[in-house]
């Protein structure tokens, strides 16, 4: 992240991020959408009340497709605010063309929402230290064509 007051420039992008990161903590780890339900409700609250967020904030972070940060989309790897899916999804799209032209194995993904935001997820880990993550689904749901392009993505 950083600490640079630049980096982030206002506090409710750092109460963003800290609403990001208890989802990745916490929220990734749940299994249904009762409990999916209860901890948005959870954070909701915090974020009206210990916060102070309202309003457009508030839709921003509990939104469709919530709030997304990676360390990819501005290319100097510092944890950054996604502003728009489709500027991600023309990187990534740059990024597995550049894999393609490299790679014997040639990877035909689509680039949907769940799929950046995993993609998201998938190189926040492996730019942490020793990080690692277990991947669960079925067999042909692109966990590891997403892994090889994060790696691709992180250099």
């Amino acid at each position: 992240m950083g600490g640079r007051k630049q980096t982030f420039g206002k506090k409710e992008t750092v109460y963003k991020l800290v609403a990001h990161e208890a989802s990745r903590v916490f929220k990734d780890r749940l299994v249904d959408e009762q409990d999916y339900k209860l901890f948005d409700d959870l954070l909701q609250k915090i974020c009206k009340n210990d916060l102070n967020l309202g309003g457009d904030d508030l839709k921003e972070i509990f939104n469709e497709n919530g709030i997304i940060f990676c360390n990819f989309n501005k290319g100097d790897f510092l944890y950054n605010q996604v502003q728009s899916i489709d500027q991600v999804r023309s990187k990534l799209n740059g990024k597995l063309k550049e894999y393609n032209d490299l790679s014997a194995d040639k990877m035909n993904l689509v680039f949907f929402v769940d799929a950046i935001k995993h993609i998201c997820r998938i190189s926040r880990v492996l730019k942490q230290a020793r990080g690692n993550c277990l991947l669960v689904g079925i067999s042909g749901s692109g966990r590891q064509s997403l892994t090889r392009l994060s790696t691709v993505i992180l250099e």
